[in-house]
């Protein structure tokens, strides 16, 4: 099962093709329209089986699945205006798709968000068939600014739960050592950071796949994100 994850940056309805072809199986886009009220066409034809949600109607968080793959939405949500989906699939995997956002208050806004949102479905979650992925807009190297819920908890949360992060395990790479960026603010070559991820079970990572990041030069034309991907040892559908 291959997940792509891709803060598009707004006008994703212009950029389907090249995302379609990194050959995804599962596909989480942040800064996305929302399809339902989309006057583009071809856009509206393309989503034919999704879930969005977002406060903006032409900025949301959007996960995309193929049209044969069954999925229902579970969890809860106490930051509702903040940009998380979680589904059941119908091969037995749940899958969590993030985007967070900045907060009223400082201390409660990006990965504090998703430190919540894992605490208050706790219970819920069946963390042994759990996938997190998406744009945490966080990294350890800014730790510091949180006493609570922080990335280094964030990532010992999951890790206490047997998942792991795909791109961290490949090469055993330390959370705040990343050498590979995902994101270069305001496009600026000169500003990179790793800030996008994927955390799956242990069993699913496979010791032979590579963490796919996008081509700077392709894909800084399209948004100031590089896209992620990983091809899961799961089986599909």
């Amino acid at each position: 099962m291959k997940i792509v994850s891709w803060n598009a940056n707004c006008k994703f309805r212009s950029k389907l093709s090249e995302v379609d072809a990194l050959g995804w199986d599962i596909l989480v886009v942040q800064e996305c329209e929302n399809p339902h009220n989309s006057k583009d066409i071809e856009y509206k034809e393309w989503a034919q089986n999704y879930f969005w949600v977002g406060g903006l109607e032409y900025k949301g968080l959007g996960l995309f699945m193929p049209v044969n793959l069954e999925a229902k939405l579970i969890g809860q949500n106490p930051m509702p205006n903040k940009y998380f989906i979680t589904v059941q699939l119908s091969n037995g995997i749940q899958l969590l798709a993030v985007w967070t956002q900045a907060g009223s208050q400082s201390s409660a806004g990006y990965i504090y968000q998703l430190w919540e949102y894992l605490k208050s479905n706790e219970a819920i979650f069946d963390w042994d068939n759990l996938i997190v992925v998406g744009d945490w807009n966080s990294n350890a190297i800014w730790d510091t600014k949180r006493r609570l819920g922080n990335h280094t908890d964030v990532c010992n949360l999951l890790s206490s739960k047997g998942l792991v992060s795909c791109y961290h395990a490949q090469d055993n790479i330390a959370h705040g050592e990343e050498v590979d960026p995902t994101f270069f603010m305001h496009r600026n070559p000169e500003k990179p950071y790793h800030i996008d991820y994927l955390f799956a079970p242990n069993r699913f990572v496979s010791n032979t796949e590579r963490m796919e990041i996008g081509n700077k030069e392709q894909w800084l034309q399209l948004s100031d994100h590089l896209p992620i991907s990983y091809q899961l040892s799961v089986g599909w559908p």
